[in-house]
């Protein structure tokens, strides 16, 4: 099996090396790529790893938050969009509230939808702010 993640949080190339150990330790998993570029990380297996281990051992790694991406065009943002899939994203420079990979800040639509969100805990992504 193939999946992606994105990673929220990482800063620098000890972020990646934290998060692909933890990750890499889990019973079943063949390959961590984490990309810090991207903000992505997939994961090969031969099996379903739970989504509930993979998030347990991202924490473990760090200050960091997961979430499941149908492909890399929704993960790390290199498509346009993040891994919640639920709106669009501005430039880097637009303003709005940041969705907390740490490289741009969201449009006013996409800055309403997550305040829309904030009473009931986020949109699901584990990455925004309202």
């Amino acid at each position: 099996m193939h999946k992606t993640y994105t990673i929220n949080g990482m800063t620098c190339e000890h972020c990646v090396k934290a998060i692909t150990e933890e990750v890499s330790a889990i019973d079943g998993v063949d390959k961590v790529t984490v990309s810090l570029e991207s903000g992505s990380m997939t994961i090969d297996s031969a099996g379903e790893i739970p989504f509930g281990q993979v998030a347990d051992a991202v924490d473990e790694a760090g200050e960091y938050t997961v979430a499941q991406a149908a492909s890399l065009d929704t993960a790390g943002h290199p498509g346009g969009r993040c891994g919640c899939g639920g709106h669009g994203h501005a430039d880097h420079n637009a303003e709005g509230s940041g969705c907390g990979c740490g490289g741009h800040k969201h449009s006013e639509e996409a800055a309403a939808m997550h305040a829309a969100h904030a009473d009931k805990g986020g949109c699901g992504c584990g990455g925004h702010r309202a």
